[in-house]
C-alpha cells in the first residue's frame, strides 16, 4: 500500500513538472504567425498583436517587434501597434529567436484629403513633436490659431508670418490635416 502511495506520488511530480515548463514554441526558423495579420486603424488608434507559435498557442515572451516606420506605426515591446503622424501600410514585424512573422497595419487618414506632412519625419517619434503649421492666403493667422489651440487642446510655441509652431500629439496633427484653411504642415 506505501509503495503505491510513493509510485503515484512521483507520477504527480512528474505531471506537475511537466505542467510547469510547458511553454509556447516557436518554430526553430521560418515563419510565425502575427495576428491579425492586416488590421486598419483610424489615426492616433492601436491594435494589439499577437504571436501564434508552431504548436498554435500565443507566445508572450521573448518576442522582439519591429515597425518597418515608427513614424507612421510605432509598436511596443508588448505588440501593442500605434498610428502616430500621417497615414498609409506599414509593415510591422514579431521576431522570435529566428523566427518572424509579419502584420500589415494600415492607418486611415481622418479626411478624404489631407494635407502631406512635409520634411523628415523624427527618428524615433515620441507622443508629440513640433510641427509648423501654415495657412493658406486670405487666413487670419492670428485669430485662426487661438480658436484652433483652444479647440484642440494645443500651446503654440511660435507665431509666424502665415501660422504657428507647436508642440503636437498625432490626433493633433491628424485633426490639423483635415482643416481647410491648413496649407502645409512641415516636421520642425
Amino acid at each position: 500500500m506505501r509503495a503505491t502511495a510513493i509510485v503515484l506520488s512521483l507520477a504527480a511530480l512528474v505531471v506537475v513538472g511537466a505542467c510547469d515548463s510547458f511553454s509556447p514554441t516557436a518554430p526553430a526558423n521560418g515563419d510565425l504567425e502575427v495576428s491579425p495579420s492586416t488590421a486598419a486603424i483610424a489615426a492616433g488608434g492601436s491594435v494589439q498583436l499577437t504571436v501564434i507559435g508552431s504548436d498554435g498557442i500565443t507566445i508572450t515572451e521573448g518576442i522582439t517587434w519591429r515597425s518597418a516606420a515608427r513614424h507612421v506605426v510605432d509598436v511596443s515591446a508588448s505588440g501593442l501597434a500605434t498610428a502616430m503622424y500621417g497615414d498609409g501600410t506599414v509593415s510591422i514585424r514579431a521576431f522570435v529567436g529566428a523566427a518572424s512573422g509579419e502584420s500589415k497595419v494600415t492607418v486611415l487618414s481622418a479626411c478624404a484629403s489631407p494635407v502631406p506632412l512635409e520634411g523628415s519625419p523624427p527618428p524615433q517619434p515620441t507622443s508629440a513633436q513640433a510641427f509648423e503649421v501654415r495657412y493658406a492666403e486670405g487666413t487670419n493667422a492670428a485669430e485662426r490659431t487661438r480658436e484652433l489651440a483652444q479647440r484642440l487642446g494645443f500651446t503654440v510655441t511660435e507665431t509666424t508670418a502665415n501660422g504657428f509652431i507647436a508642440t503636437l500629439t498625432p490626433q493633433q496633427v491628424n485633426s490639423l490635416r483635415c482643416v481647410v484653411d491648413v496649407a502645409g504642415m512641415t516636421y520642425v
